[in-house]
């Protein structure tokens, strides 16, 4: 018999389980259920009182998981492990923009190549003490909670605290490359914005400056994303639109400051005189390379763009 809350109910003790559990429990449970229920037609009433019987989805899988002394309890185990990726993830980032903005603020008087060493510095120096103060809180924090709710009456839980079933016709966001895409993404655009920011000889730094707000907005557009990403875990109508805005955002602020004179006329002086050629010839060759690199960025962009929407679209059809 299949029955919404009976797979709610399912869902939510196998969830918690290692996968190759998964399955077995799974089928052991709808067996169980099945007997005790004794009808093919049972009403939700009938269906409650069985699944109340049986206990708390997250005691059942800790059940499954067999007893011991633990210091996070194995029903909180999955929730625990879940916290701590997402704590971990939170502490990076802070780690990464608190390095940054303390290696600005250090290499104020410095040169190019001094500013960057004290980045790479400021920004990885303290990032294990950060994840393991990460984990310390988030440990602690479990253990504290489950210690407290042995010495209280656990509340009873109701059919409609069950966790809605995982919809068919999502496509799913992996959580490993969102994390490593949120990580690059963050430390090589506070890298490029410190080198923005402490000038380069081929840089005209009051055209660059300008620039500047829009490329740390760049950078808090991606970390918003992949934290949707994480939250939702799917690709959901709103974070296909965020990732899209966020993807056209890139290329407009590639437009715009690839075709700014950013470059500096003094500079490109220096290099047509090294080539042996005259300034109008060079200027027109870096035009044409930055052609190139745009054409390359808006390209990638559109397919990446179009082939996420198909996928999408195809199964949202697929599961109507």
């Amino acid at each position: 018999m299949e029955n919404k809350y009976i797979e709610r109910y399912i869902y939510a003790v196998t969830k918690r389980l290692p996968l190759k559990m998964q399955g077995d429990v799974a089928k052991e449970l709808r067996a169980n259920i099945d007997d005790m229920l004794g009808t093919d037609n049972p009403t939700d009433d009938q269906v409650k009182e069985v699944l109340q019987k049986l206990g708390h989805p997250r005691k059942l899988a800790a059940s499954y998981l067999g007893e011991g002394h633990y210091v996070v309890a194995p029903e909180y185990y999955a929730d625990y492990i879940s916290t701590l990726k997402l704590v971990g993830i939170i502490f990076l980032i802070v780690s990464l923009v608190t390095g940054f903005i303390s290696a600005v603020t250090l290499a104020a008087d410095q040169d190019i190549w001094q500013a960057v060493e004290i980045l790479v510095d400021e920004l990885f120096s303290d990032i294990w003490t950060k994840a393991l103060l990460a984990f310390a809180l988030v440990t602690i924090g479990f253990w504290i909670y489950g210690e407290a709710q042995k010495k209280h009456q656990p509340k009873a839980w109701e059919l409609k605290d069950l966790p809605e079933l995982p919809k068919p016709n999502t496509l799913k966001i992996k959580k490993g490359g969102t994390i490593a895409e949120l990580i690059i993404a963050t430390s090589l655009g506070l890298a490029f914005v410190v080198l923005l920011q402490f000038g380069l000889p081929y840089f005209d730094q009051d055209v660059v400056n300008t620039f500047l707000p829009f490329f740390y907005f760049s950078i808090a557009l991606d970390i918003a994303v992949g934290s949707l990403q994480l939250i939702f875990g799917e690709w959901r109508w709103p974070v296909v639109g965020v990732y899209t805005f966020s993807k056209l955002y890139s290329v407009f602020l590639a437009y715009f400051f690839l075709y700014s004179p950013f470059l500096n006329a003094t500079w490109v002086g220096e290099q047509a005189v090294l080539a042996g050629g005259t300034y109008e010839e060079v200027s027109a060759g870096i035009e044409m390379g930055l052609h190139v690199l745009f054409a390359v960025i808006a390209v990638a962009t559109i397919i990446e763009l179009v082939q996420l929407w198909v996928r999408v679209i195809k199964a949202q059809l697929a599961g109507k």
